[in-house]
This record gives C-alpha cells, structure tokens and sequence, in this order.
C-alpha cells in the first residue's frame, strides 16, 4: 500500500466515523467491526451491515449491488463529502 492509498483510506475512516457520529453511533460499535482497531470481534457477522452506520443492508441493495459496504444513505453521504473534498 502506498501512500496515496493509506491517505485515501484514513480519509475514508475519518468520513465513516463522523456519519457513525453524526446518526449518534457510539465509537466502541465501529470498533468491534474494524479488524485494525482494539475490540474487534472476529465471529461478529457484518457482511450484510452498512460500515457507515453499522445498520443492516436491505437485500434489495444487496442484490442491486452486490458486495456493496454501505447502505444508501450512507453511500450517498460519503459520496457528497468526497466530492467537497475534492473541491478543497
């Protein structure tokens, strides 16, 4: 991983953590599902939860695109704040 890459992914956990914040998920939730933080659970299922909210993913999203992390609302608002970045 270079450094663009890690730039890009710390950028990426600091927007997932202020949607957790901003829809009032506390930090320890976000924790057990990220293997890299202290706390996480392995056995935890979450391929069916959003990494945003950590609310479950409809199946219709599911289906529509699969494989996907993020729920719509999610999905929306990491897109509109990258796209702010961007214009930084």
């Amino acid at each position: 991983m270079d450094e663009v890459d890690r730039a890009t992914e710390v950028q990426e956990r600091w927007l997932e953590a202020r949607i957790r914040a901003a829809r009032g998920i506390p930090a320890a939730a976000s924790r057990r599902r990220d293997p890299e933080l202290p706390g996480f659970v392995p056995d935890e299922p979450t391929a069916d939860c959003c990494d945003g909210c950590g609310l479950l993913i409809p199946s219709e999203r599911q289906v529509a695109m699969p494989g996907t992390r993020y729920c719509v609302e999610c999905a929306a608002e990491l897109e509109r704040r990258t796209a702010l970045d961007r214009w930084r």
